[in-house]
């Protein structure tokens, strides 16, 4: 996958010196976007050696986004190359202050993109954004480390509190204050035609969320969008710096065959997730904090996915093909795409109730407890929202299962395999 990009940043309507800084490195597959703090030069200065040293760290690791690019290195690699290098600009500049009683108390907000082949790779610190903009959804991909922001997420402030807040600009993460800073990440596909876009509080406090950003691109190229935001954030008020980096994957009229191929098993597995009984009630963020998790796996016609009285950490999503439910030699349900089975092995080590055998030739999504839980423990909202939607998941698979038997007795054991529905599981499975 290629990319076109283009960076931009202006000192706004009424600050003396920008503090931001911008990095652009399309070799690397590398944009980054600081907001220094700090006062007169410190601001800057931090920014910068932020940068500096990001860019530094993910080049020191050049065969590793290489061997991802290539389909040979875990995507997840680069997420922990991207925290470790956040981490180092923090210790840097933290000492750096240390160091010089002029700089004393400078820091900066950090967002990074790292583009390896079809993955994306954030690392953010800070109230800095990164938004993703694909067809017709716009999603900000980044949380804003905020007090009032914070407070939204858990629960302790309403939105309309947090805008009436003169708290707002407070931040609760940066770079460099501390020798050590709590860095977010997320791994995510992308597909020909998206397009990316980092940038500062100076544009975000004057655009309305993602929706908005994908008004105002209105088909516009990197280089052209760039300039109409910071033209934009100048028009309603420009108080602070203005940085933006604007990033499109190139569109599938560009490269033919396989990357249109690839954009559809993307967007197929994204939306495959997003409509399980499993992710209901979730925000398309969360879906793809949760998308890290899953691998693919392929199984082959009569394959055993599960095997019945075997213990596992193992759930699975159908992302095509069929199968089949069975307990001892008795078939009790069929399986088709968008069928989710074996969450309680998410739960517990109890031995599964039943084996699921490809029916035909499949693909899977597979998500192991130990790579959830430590997702989940990272995300404690992400963690409570996605709990609360496995009960209700497993709550309609026992309104299923009491009705599966109700009928079973009244119809002297026959199945209802030809029904509508999927049988049994509401199109899930517990085994």
């Amino acid at each position: 996958m290629s990319y076109q990009a283009y960076a931009g940043t202006d000192v706004g309507l009424e600050r003396e010196h920008n503090e931001d800084f911008v990095l652009h490195d399309e070799e690397l597959g590398l944009f980054v976007v600081c907001d220094g703090m700090g006062g007169h030069a410190c601001g800057e200065v931090a920014s910068r050696m932020t940068a500096d040293c990001i860019k530094r760290v993910v080049h020191s690791q050049r065969g590793m986004v290489e061997a991802l690019s290539a389909g040979v290195a875990p995507p997840n690699a680069l997420a922990e190359l991207l925290r470790h290098a956040i981490e180092t600009a923090s210790q840097e500049v933290y000492q750096a202050s240390v160091a010089d009683t002029k700089k004393r108390g400078m820091g900066t907000t950090c967002t990074v993109l790292l583009l390896a082949g079809r993955f994306g790779v954030m690392g953010h610190v800070g109230d800095s954004q990164l938004h993703l903009l694909r067809d017709e959804t716009a999603v900000q991909l980044s949380h804003d480390h905020t007090f009032t922001a914070e407070a939204v997420r858990r629960g302790a402030m309403t939105p309309e509190q947090a805008a009436q807040s003169s708290h707002g600009n407070v931040l609760m993460r940066c770079v460099g204050t501390r020798d050590t800073v709590q860095v977010d990440t997320l791994v995510f596909d992308v597909v020909p035609g998206d397009v990316l876009v980092l940038c500062s509080d100076g544009l975000s406090q004057y655009i309305e969320g993602a929706d908005e950003l994908m008004r105002l691109r209105g088909g516009r190229g990197p280089k052209d969008f760039t300039r109409t935001l910071i033209t934009a954030a100048n028009a309603r008020g420009g108080s602070d710096n203005i940085s933006v980096i604007c990033v499109l994957a190139t569109p599938p009229a560009v490269q033919q065959g396989a990357p249109v191929e690839a954009r559809a098993a993307s967007l197929e597995t994204l939306e495959t997730l997003r409509g399980i009984h499993l992710m209901e009630g979730l925000s398309v963020h969360e879906v793809m904090l949760l998308r890290q998790v899953f691998r693919e796996q392929p199984y082959p016609a009569s394959a055993f996915i599960t095997v019945e009285g075997e213990v596992g950490t193992e759930m699975f999503v159908l992302l095509d093909g069929s199968a089949e439910v069975r307990r001892g030699k008795e078939r009790v349900a069929s399986l088709g795409r968008g069928a989710h089975f074996g969450e309680m092995a998410l739960l517990n080590d109890r031995p599964r109730a039943a084996s699921v055998v490809a029916a035909t030739a499949c693909r899977t999504l597979v998500c192991d407890r130990a790579a959830l839980s430590a997702l989940l423990s990272e995300h404690p909202t992400l963690s409570a929202h996605f709990f609360r939607a496995l009960a209700c998941a497993l709550s309609l698979r026992l309104d299923d299962i009491y009705s599966f038997y109700d009928t079973g007795v009244k119809a002297a054991g026959e199945v209802v395999a030809g029904s509508g529905r999927p049988t049994l599981f509401h199109g899930s499975h517990g085994s």
